[in-house]
């Protein structure tokens, strides 16, 4: 597998938390729903984080899966469901 595919599968739940390092685990669950790549995780994790500036040239609106993620992170509680 090249480095792009491994970037395209979708993130597993080890991958959400070492990128995310002190996440809920409903956060967690909620992601893995999503389907997010780790690539979408990353650059979502980047705006969570303010640091939008550091993707350079890759620096793309928010839309789709990454969008999806971004909203999860910044959410202060469950707005999706109790069911995890």
């Amino acid at each position: 597998m090249t480095p792009a595919d491994e970037s395209a599968k979708p993130a597993a739940a080890s991958d959400i938390v070492a990128l995310c390092r002190d996440i809920a685990d409903w956060k967690v669950a909620r992601i893995l729903d999503t389907g997010a790549s780790v690539a979408d995780l990353e650059v979502a994790v980047h705006y969570a984080q303010g640091e939008s500036d550091v993707l350079g040239a890759a620096r793309v609106p928010l839309e789709g899966r990454a969008a999806a993620v971004h909203a999860i992170l910044v959410a202060d509680e469950d707005i999706w469901g109790e069911d995890v």
